[in-house]
Order: C-alpha cells, then sequence, then structure tokens
C-alpha cells in the first residue's frame, strides 16, 4: 500500500522525463490520430520535447556533459564529411541515443523512493490495459482499424492469395503495436511471481502471432526458450533433451517440405549480388543496392563517419532496374537500410556504430544480465536484423522505459 508520494523539487526534471516517456505510446497514437496542423504532427513535437527534456539533463550532469561533448565532436565531424542530409532523419537519431543515454544516468542513479516507482509503473500498466482493450476489440471486429486521421492500415498477404488487415492499436503501423506489447508484457513479467511468468510467456506469444510482425514472433519464441531453458532450473536435463529434439525435427520438416525456390532465397554469395532479391521478404534487394552503393561511393572518411543523414541518397545513387523491382513498374519508392548495422554504418560509419556499442556495454554493467539479453540484446537483434530502428524513437523509448523499471524492481524489489 502506497502510504506517502514526494517528488524532489531537485529530481523533478527527471520525473518530468521519465513521465513522458512512459506515455509515449499513448502519444503515438495521437500523432496517428490527430489531425496535422500544416505539416507539423503532433507525435512530431512529442518527440521534440523528449529531446529538449533529454539535453537539459545531460547539462544537468558531468557524464551527461560528457556525452554531449562526444556527439557535439561526432555532428561537427560527419557534417564536414557528409554527403547527403536529412534533418527529420538526424534529429529521431540524435533523439534515440539521448533517450537511450538519458535513461542510463535515470537507472544508474537514485531519483525516486519506492513510492515514486509504484505510481509510475501504475500509469504505466493503466496505459497498457487501455491499448490491449483497443487491440482485442480490433481481432473481434468491434473497433475499427482506422479512426479520425488515420487512414493507413498495413496489410499482410496470405500463401493463398487472400489480405489480412493487422492489428494496430491505433498506432500508424502493426510494428509499433508489436514493439509496445513485447516491452510492456517483459515489464510486468519482471513483476510477477515465479508462477505466473509462463502465463505472461505464452500471452505474449499469443498477441505477437495475432499482431503478425513476423520478428515479433520469432522474438517471443528465443525468449520463451530463454526462461525455459536457463531460467527456469527445473528439470533441465528433460527440457534439454526435449528441446534438441524439437530443433531437430523443425529443421527436418522445414528443409523436407519447403518449396526448394524458397530455399534457395537462403543463399548468400561472397559478390554482387550478395543476397537473393527474395531474401527475407524483399530485403535481400534493398540490401544488395546499399552494398553496391558503399563500394561505389564511399570514401575513407565515410567508412569513418558515414555517409551522411539520409540514407535514400545513397540507395537513389546506386538503385538499377535490374536490381530494382519498382523501377521496373514505374514506381519511386526508396527503402531505408531495413537493417540496424547498415543503417548506423550509413549514417555515421564505424563511429556512429562504436558510439552505440558504448552505450549498451554501460548497459550492460549497471542492469541483471537476464534484463540485458531480454530487453536489450535480443529485441535489438531480432527487431534490427530486418527493421532501420535507430531513428524510431518509440522503439528506445519503450527499451528505456522497460530498463527502467525492471532495474527499480529489482533494486527495491518491488
Amino acid at each position: 500500500m502506497i502510504t506517502k508520494v514526494k517528488i524532489n523539487k531537485a529530481t523533478l526534471l527527471e520525473f518530468v522525463f521519465i513521465q513522458v516517456l512512459i506515455f509515449s505510446p499513448m502519444a503515438s497514437i495521437l500523432g496517428n490520430l490527430l489531425p496535422s496542423i500544416g505539416k507539423i504532427k503532433f507525435s512530431w513535437v512529442y518527440w521534440i520535447i523528449v529531446l529538449f527534456l533529454g539535453l537539459l539533463i545531460l547539462i544537468k550532469y558531468k557524464v551527461g556533459r560528457k556525452y554531449l561533448g562526444v556527439i557535439l565532436f561526432f555532428i561537427f565531424f560527419s557534417t564536414i564529411f557528409s554527403k547527403s542530409f536529412d534533418l527529420k532523419t538526424f534529429i529521431n537519431v540524435i533523439n534515440s541515443l539521448n533517450i537511450l543515454f538519458v535513461s542510463y544516468i535515470l537507472i544508474k542513479k537514485d531519483f525516486f523512493n519506492k513510492n515514486v516507482i509504484k505510481i509510475l509503473f501504475y500509469g504505466f500498466v493503466l496505459q497498457f490495459a487501455i491499448i490491449l482493450v483497443i487491440s482485442l476489440g480490433q481481432l473481434e471486429g468491434a473497433i475499427p482499424l482506422s479512426l479520425s486521421a488515420s487512414g493507413y492500415v498495413n496489410a499482410t498477404h496470405l500463401d493463398d492469395g487472400s489480405v489480412v488487415k493487422r492489428l494496430n492499436g491505433f498506432f500508424y503501423h502493426p510494428f509499433d503495436l508489436s514493439i509496445f506489447f513485447y516491452f510492456s508484457l517483459m515489464t510486468i513479467f519482471y513483476m510477477v511471481s515465479k508462477k505466473s511468468k509462463y502465463v505472461i510467456l505464452f500471452f505474449l506469444l499469443f498477441i505477437m502471432f495475432i499482431v503478425r510482425i513476423k520478428m515479433g514472433f520469432v522474438l517471443s519464441i528465443l525468449v520463451f526458450l530463454f526462461y525455459f531453458l536457463f531460467i527456469d532450473k527445473r528439470y533441465r536435463k528433460i527440457k534439454f533433451v526435449s528441446s534438441v529434439f524439437v530443433l531437430f525435427f523443425g529443421a527436418y520438416i522445414i528443409f523436407k517440405y519447403m518449396p526448394k525456390e524458397q530455399l534457395s532465397y537462403f543463399n548468400i554469395n561472397l559478390s554482387f549480388p550478395y543476397f537473393d532479391p527474395q531474401f527475407l521478404t524483399g530485403r535481400g534487394s534493398i540490401w544488395n543496392i546499399y552494398f553496391k552503393g558503399i563500394q561505389e561511393y564511399f570514401g575513407l572518411m565515410d567508412y569513418i563517419f558515414g555517409y551522411g543523414f539520409d540514407t535514400h541518397d545513397l540507395f537513389t545513387k546506386s538503385m538499377t532496374p535490374e536490381h530494382w523491382y519498382p523501377l521496373r513498374s514505374g514506381t519511386s519508392y526508396i527503402p531505408a537500410p531495413h537493417n540496424l548495422l547498415l543503417q548506423l554504418f550509413v549514417l555515421g560509419g564505424l563511429l556512429l556504430i562504436s558510439f552505440f556499442i558504448l552505450i549498451t556495454v554501460k548497459f550492460y554493467k549497471i542492469i541483471t544480465r537476464s534484463a540485458f539479453l531480454v530487453l536489450l540484446f535480443l529485441p535489438v537483434l531480432a527487431y534490427g536484423i530486418t527493421a532501420s530502428i535507430m531513428d524510431i524513437n518509440f522503439f528506445w523509448a519503450m527499451v528505456s522505459i522497460a530498463l527502467f523499471f525492471t532495474h527499480k524492481f529489482s533494486k527495491y524489489q518491488i
């Protein structure tokens, strides 16, 4: 029972920042539902506020000022050697890094007492319940997939030729909904008793299945297996043997019954084109063109500082009709790299990759190994394989919220 909640004036800025992050899912939904004012969207204003608050916190602390120095160094040199620039991408990437580092400060330092953490968490759970009801309502057809200014509804094409509209929870894309459910449920996972953890994991599998984001479903399976085999120590030998059997049996079924044409998509070459164009639902084609661009347009400084904060420019220079099918149909769709590591390299070269690794190592040193794997390494790996997540502020906000709560749960024994 909460008996006293008091916010220290000296840490009010930190409290506002984490509160704003916690309600970023609702802000993303409102940004999708509310009409734009000219070209300005509500969600853009929201993330600018997050960036501003984060910068104020960084200036406030010595470790934050050091981080700002590194960022300014990177911005200065990347701007000098940049061959392309997009302001929106630049702000989003800087804000994602900003969210991560400010969250690192909030986790490392004790700004709030146990009761404040509980109040923050109750607000987080209430938000989860609202979005869950919306999503289940969409599943049953009781709530529409689009509302107000949100006209876009994503769909998936099934093998039989039918088209199924995906749930979105009023987010712009089901990808955001899968991110929200994964980090929300895994945060709750660290709060519940051992007996209830499997309930959360099975529910996560169900949610990811109905949302129909492939890598989200793969991630939920990986986390389930991680807990089942390595964390829950009961019957470990039996579980290990049975899992090995299932793994080999599953591999046998895949290779026996998957069409040979689809198996050929997984061939990787040492020379261009490196991937089959249909590899990972067309990402092979995208990666081929970006790698071609790196080979043709990158100089020494580009390898160090990146090509610039506009990946589309590199793709446009490198694409040809024989390697990019939309050109053959007269369309001009220019995709992002669809891979985190490739995105980091194109945007900021080896310097940005090194900086990102540095931040993740800092988290590794202050949180539990389980939380690091489940809330940072595995989701970044799963989503980052097929998506350009570095400029998705919402993804890093959810990572930060989950790490913040799980660390405080462990510390205060909530």
